[in-house]
Order: C-alpha cells, then structure tokens, then sequence
C-alpha cells in the first residue's frame, strides 16, 4: 500500500510481480533446506519463467521510476 501511496502505479506493478516471481524460489529452498543456485536443473520449467518475469520487471521497473519525475 505504501508502494502505491509514494509512487505511481507502475512501480506498484512491478513491486507485485518481482515479489510473485520469487514465491516459487522461495518455495524450493524451504522444500530443500538450501539455497537454489544455477546449478539446481531439477527444478520444474516454471521456475525459468519466474526467473523472465523477474528480470524483465527490471526494465519495467526503470521506466516506471522514469515516468515517475
């Protein structure tokens, strides 16, 4: 709520997905009692797609502070 408050809509977009892209990462090291790395390729196919939807909230996020000023 605050996000929104202090911000614009975008940034507050952005916030949600980058926190719903690390729900499954989240998910695994509390599954395996480690920290996922690069090397983990057990993990489902899904756990790619959170990964693009991470860093392409990164970009997103930038134009969104962008269009904030």
């Amino acid at each position: 709520m605050a996000v929104w408050w202090f911000s614009n809509a975008g940034v507050a977009l952005v916030t949600l997905a980058i926190m719903l892209a690390r729900v499954p990462d989240l998910n695994w090291e509390i599954g395996n009692g480690r920290r996922s790395g690069r090397a983990d390729l057990r993990k489902p196919p899904f756990y790619k797609a959170a990964s693009v939807i991470l860093w392409a909230a990164l970009p997103a996020l930038w134009l969104s502070l962008y269009h904030l000023r």
